[in-house]
């Protein structure tokens, strides 16, 4: 082989080499970003637990401060405030099963996009791979040419 050649061949490797490591450096780093997003995901569901139970600890010292100033009217616990109180109970209730869906919405917001990035990681893998191959072929391509018009 001449020096050329072998200059060309080198060329190749490393172009088929440079496909390879930038699709996995591409890969690893949506993997990482697949990983953050699950993370956050998790961290959503945990912040929306949280929120309902704050929203719930609130709703029973609103009911107990509610119950307490019916008490001190005296008119009693039956009839319309009874009535006031259910209600109470139920928008509380409302509110809790509210917050739990907002943090599940953000939380499948978080899943969507590690889906999406791992979707990713795989594609440039598979372009680095695709990217090497065409790299060795063309160079491959090259040199029998560049041999056969030697002859």
């Amino acid at each position: 082989l001449t020096g050329f050649a072998m200059l060309k061949m080198g060329s190749v490797a490393l172009g088929g080499l440079s496909s390879l490591i930038g699709g996995d450096e591409e890969a690893d780093a949506a993997e990482r970003q697949a990983q953050i997003d699950r993370e956050n995901a998790r961290l959503a569901l945990e912040k929306g637990e949280a929120d309902a139970a704050q929203v719930r600890e609130r709703g029973s010292r609103f009911i107990g401060e509610q119950t307490a100033a019916i008490a001190q009217s005296g008119l009693g616990t039956g009839g319309t405030n009874a009535a006031l109180a259910a209600e109470s109970v139920r928008g509380i209730e409302k509110d809790v099963g509210n917050t739990r869906r907002e943090a599940a919405l953000r939380a499948a917001g978080f899943q969507e996009r590690a889906n999406a990035s791992i979707e990713r990681a795989g594609q440039a893998r598979t372009a680095g791979k695709v990217g090497a191959f065409n790299a060795l072929l063309s160079g491959a391509s090259e040199f029998y040419g560049s041999r056969r018009a030697l002859r």
